[in-house]
């Protein structure tokens, strides 16, 4: 069997598993409407309902099957945690905390809750809270999303600035995925935030060696290049992002600083203008 004959199969193969998967679930719908039709005050039915839509992304009907659940099992903690997932779907985030509050103060070991707190709270920009939910979760379940809630801690840290707490989490995430593009680009910003300019350098030089066509990689190595005081090599990375991507706001921005440093004001003021002009 050929390559191109193998990766026929497989992605037969994959196809198969994928239509499999999406029958099992729409089962799992059709037999918890029959047993609501059978029994409606049935709120476990209800709480496996909202799961299998969820797992459909369908997650209107999955929040309103959650609401029905969470009326009639008002004391149990499941089907708050799920409610919470639905809302965060739809980016109701601090509809989201409340939900999974409940549930966790029902449930206080119910490592789910935590995973799903901590996502709705790093996206409302509390942090702190973010991140004391991911380990909380890791501390509950330690393998389970491990890479993810690491990956989250690590930038809430970084949005707190706790930098040796933010790095340290970056490292541990490559230590499970070495070729993850954001982490390396992530940390790489903490270290220059924090003016450690060679590693954060080596950072970028990473993500481009994995993607040798990453504006945001050249617009940020540099940034960090004209921090360090080399404002013609950043200039040089500057100008490489905009050929990758034109217009590219970052890039102008990072350009506009570099010539403000090297006096050309009107350059300067050009790339600015252009930058707001497309924020």
């Amino acid at each position: 069997m050929d390559n191109l004959e193998r990766l026929q199969q497989l992605g037969a193969q994959a196809l198969i598993a994928t239509e499999v998967r999406v029958l099992a679930q729409d089962i799992d719908h059709r037999a918890t409407d029959r047993a609501i039709a059978l029994d409606p005050a049935y709120g476990a039915a209800f709480n496996n309902r909202g799961n299998a839509y969820a797992s459909l992304q369908d997650y209107e009907t999955a929040f309103q099957s959650f609401r029905k659940a969470t009326a009639l099992l008002s004391s149990t903690a499941a089907p708050y945690n799920g409610r919470g997932r639905a809302h965060i779907e739809k980016d109701r985030y601090y509809a989201a905390v409340r939900d999974l509050g409940r549930s966790i103060k029902l449930d206080p070991k119910l490592a789910a809750a935590y995973r799903n707190r901590a996502t709705a709270n790093y996206a409302l920009g509390n942090f702190a809270a973010a991140a004391d939910d991911a380990t909380k979760a890791l501390e509950l379940e330690p393998e389970q999303d491990k890479s993810k809630l690491l990956m989250l801690r690590a930038r809430a840290n970084a949005g707190l600035n706790r930098f040796r707490e933010g790095v340290a989490d970056f490292d541990r995430v490559l230590d499970i995925e070495p070729e993850k593009v954001d982490a390396f680009m992530e940390r790489g910003a903490l270290l220059a935030k924090n003016r450690r300019h060679a590693a954060a350098i080596r950072d970028f030089d990473k993500v481009l060696e994995l993607e040798p066509k990453n504006p945001k990689a050249f617009a940020l190595r540099g940034e960090t290049k004209l921090s360090d005081r080399k404002p013609d090599q950043g200039y040089i990375d500057a100008n490489i992002a905009l050929i990758i991507k034109p217009d590219y706001p970052l890039a102008l921005r990072v350009r506009g600083d570099i010539f403000r440093a090297q006096k050309r004001t009107e350059n300067a003021i050009a790339d600015y203008q252009r930058a707001a002009s497309l924020d």
